[in-house]
């Protein structure tokens, strides 16, 4: 038995040691004769045995077990005096003569001639009569085996960890140790048989190459049962950690590794293509590499077809692996990539302001005009300015920083270690190269600006730099602004109202009031606007301003406009029934709730004996295609609508007529200086004249004073609306003013008054 290695530098000093030990056991055991031609003859067993080793593999490396210890005690039963100068000749000679490294041999030979002489010397002092037969040869011979045994082992062991292939712990026992036990043991009681019977019958001694073929085939059995399971184990073994392996390098090492235990040999992994040993190729991302297993042992023979084929698998194997982490890497790619400009995409964006250490900054960038260029030259020339944007925002960071496309017009910039003062000159870079004009092919240039939001600092950057972004396009776009600690407190004001705000209805925290539409000639009320106001628990009575637009942005505008058509409705019946005729209510309508058709489930009729319901819609909302069929419902269901601040829209004198409104309301922007300037009033004239040419009644609003008053008057306008004849009130003083209205009317139609 023997360590089966290379042989490092720093391992040689231990093998030289054994071999000077080796020797000195050798000449301290010379004879005083010439041994007999028998004993010579069982040396020169020795030497045939020792070129058919059983070589049993294992995971700290190979191990040979030879008949060698036949031969130890056949000599030491049968010539002790000769016994030692014969197996120390023949069994060194036979080591020095194998074709491995001189340095292999050196040990090899040293192991072999100190196992034989402790087995020599156990037989010396435990049986000075060793032939004389009964219980004594039969105990000396099994321990004499079994020290052969322990000291081959053991000095094999202390060899392996000498040459780094296993922890102490790992060499000195795995599941081959019986093996090499049960075969040390069987040919070292051979031995003792073949000894005795020599001495006694020695035709027979023949008879004892029966069992000795035996163990032989046997462990040979074992032996090679032994090494197809490791084979298996390696490659299983090999296989999963290959299917967890993170990266190539994982996966390629886990290939050498199972090599290495499965041949039992030095195996490695290289770029070019050997030319001895056995090697296989796997496909790498950097090219073709060669997983290749060196000469085992150190020997001239080859490699066998079966450690060729268990290469191949392996090879198999790996290639399977590392196709299969290309795939989910590229699938990896592709979802944390745009695929329209390359660059990363949201959730990638996200995860690398997590990974982000302190002190980087985000910088969110939104294109202003770039619905236009999408429209107006379509969704082609839309994305080919897009990638030409990402390609200029590519020139504005660094290298480590992270640009990513957030998706439609929004891309958004992660500056690593960046303090403020470079945040802001790369949001003004940013701001500089998006509004130079892009050459688009087939159409021209075009151009578009970019409003940049920047957050430095630590937490919350990404909300942070997004506030900032609406602040930017808010102060008018093509701009950048830096979120400051006032900023980020002011939106988190709006968003701590806005969450209210979708518990207000339920609270009953609204409330309407109404400004009423006035007739001018008979200075009464003919109708009412109904402008919703938050009775707010802690900010008090908040305006329409402060949380209509917070209903648009959290979608509760269409609730809310519900609950005020609703309300407003059964508030006019009141108005109506108190001022004895009918009274109309007009309810805004913003133009996402109106193209939604939001109250045409719960307006069945808008004209009644009570009520005439009135819905503003503004000139943006009368212009979208989906809207005129929603208007044209409620018209039919009697329902009027009002075209709300007409002349600051897209609307013109021409195609007024067109529009499916039945009233018009009349921007305060066009009366004032209508009392002291003559193309005011001229204006307002031919509007007037026009609606009354429409048949669309013209309700005035902004009505602000007298003078505005009498020139509306005395233009024949009929409906005003304004603070000078009635500003917003809650429900109650409308009653009160429309009683009072109703007392003065009633007594103005008693005779004698």
């Amino acid at each position: 038995m023997s360590a089966s290695s290379r042989v490092p530098a720093s391992a040689r000093t231990y093998f030289l040691a054994l071999t000077l030990l080796a020797a000195a056991v050798t000449a301290f055991q010379l004879p005083d004769s010439w041994p007999p031609l028998t004993s010579w003859a069982a040396g020169v067993i020795v030497l045939l045995v020792t070129r058919f080793p059983l070589l049993v593999m294992r995971r700290a490396g190979g191990l040979e077990v030879g008949l060698d210890p036949v031969i130890a005690l056949f000599l030491a039963f049968s010539d002790a005096p000769h016994a030692a100068v014969v197996w120390t000749f023949t069994a060194g000679v036979a080591q020095l003569f194998t074709s491995k490294a001189s340095w292999v041999r050196l040990f090899n030979a040293a192991v072999t001639v100190l196992s034989g002489a402790a087995a020599l010397a156990v037989v010396a002092h435990l049986d000075a009569a060793p032939l004389a037969g009964g219980r004594s040869g039969a105990v000396t011979a099994v321990v004499a085996a079994a020290c052969y045994y322990l000291v081959d082992y053991l000095l094999s062991v202390f060899a392996i960890v000498s040459l780094r292939r296993a922890t102490l712990r790992e060499a000195i026992w795995d599941d081959t140790a019986p093996l090499t036990m049960a075969c040390v043991a069987a040919a070292g009681s051979l031995g003792y048989v073949g000894a005795v019977l020599v001495r006694t019958d020695p035709w027979t001694l023949p008879l004892a190459g029966i069992p000795l073929v035996t163990v032989v085939l046997a462990g040979r059995a074992f032996a090679t049962a032994h090494g197809e399971r490791m084979r298996v184990h390696a490659l299983f073994t090999a296989a999963e950690r290959q299917h967890s392996a993170a990266t190539t390098a994982a996966v390629l090492e886990a290939a050498v590794e199972a090599g290495r235990e499965a041949l039992a040999a030095p195996v490695e992994l290289r770029e070019v293509e050997p030319v001895d040993g056995v090697a296989s190729t796997v496909d790498t991302p950097d090219g073709a590499r060669w997983i290749h297993a060196t000469t085992r042992n150190q020997q001239s023979r080859v490699f066998t077809q079966s450690d060729r084929e268990l290469l191949e698998v392996l090879a198999s194997l790996t290639n399977d692996s590392l196709r299969r982490q290309a795939l989910v890497e590229s699938l990896e790619r592709m979802a944390a990539t745009d695929a329209l400009t390359g660059l990363a995409n949201a959730a990638a964006f996200r995860a690398a302001v997590r990974s982000a250490g302190p002190g980087s900054a985000v910088l969110f960038c939104d294109l202003d005009g770039f619905k236009g260029v999408n429209d107006d030259f379509g969704h082609e020339a839309g994305d080919a300015l897009l990638c030409e944007v990402a390609d200029r925002l590519r020139g504005c960071v660094r290298e480590g920083d992270v640009l990513a496309r957030n998706g439609g017009d929004e891309f958004a910039v992660l500056l690593v270690g960046a303090d403020a003062e470079r945040a802001e000159a790369v949001a003004q870079r940013v701001v500089e190269v998006v509004a130079a004009p892009i050459s688009l092919p087939g159409v021209g240039h075009a151009k578009v600006t970019v409003s940049v939001g920047t957050a430095t600092g630590d937490g919350a950057l990404v909300q942070r730099a997004d506030i900032a972004m609406y602040a930017a396009k808010a102060a008018g776009k093509s701009r950048h602004v830096v979120c400051t600690d006032e900023l980020f407190a002011a939106h988190q004001s709006r968003r701590t109202l806005a969450d209210e705000l979708g518990r207000a209805i339920d609270r009953d925290e609204l409330v309407l009031h109404y400004q009423p539409i006035v007739n001018l000639a008979l200075d009464r009320i003919d109708g009412v606007e109904a402008l919703v106001r938050w009775q707010h628990p802690e900010r008090g009575l908040l305006g329409p301003g402060e949380f209509v637009h917070l209903a648009e942005e959290t979608g509760t505008i269409d609730d809310l406009t519900r609950w005020v058509q609703r309300r407003a409705v059964q508030d006019a019946v009141l108005m109506s029934r108190l001022a004895g005729r009918q009274i109309s209510v007009s309810v805004n309508v913003s133009p996402s709730s109106l193209v939604r058709g939001v109250l045409l489930d719960q307006v069945e009729s808008g004209c009644t004996d009570d009520v005439q319901l009135i819905l503003e819609v503004t000139e943006t909302a009368v212009a979208e295609p989906a809207a005129v069929p929603v208007l044209e419902e409620f018209r039919r269901r009697g329902v009027r609508i009002a075209l709300d601040d007409f002349g600051t829209g897209h609307s013109s004198l021409a195609t007024l007529r067109l529009l499916p409104v039945d009233i018009i309301k009349l921007d305060r922007a066009f009366i004032e200086g209508i009392a002291v300037e003559q193309e005011a009033s001229l204006l307002v004239r031919s509007v007037a004249e026009l609606a009354r040419a429409l048949a669309k009644p013209l309700v005035v609003e902004g009505i602000e004073d007298a003078a505005q008053r009498a020139e509306l008057e005395r233009l024949g306008v009929a409906l005003g609306q304004g603070y000078h004849l009635a500003r917003p009130a809650p429900l109650d003083v409308v009653l009160e003013g429309l009683r009072q209205s109703a007392v003065e009317e009633a007594a103005s139609l008693v005779p004698g008054r």
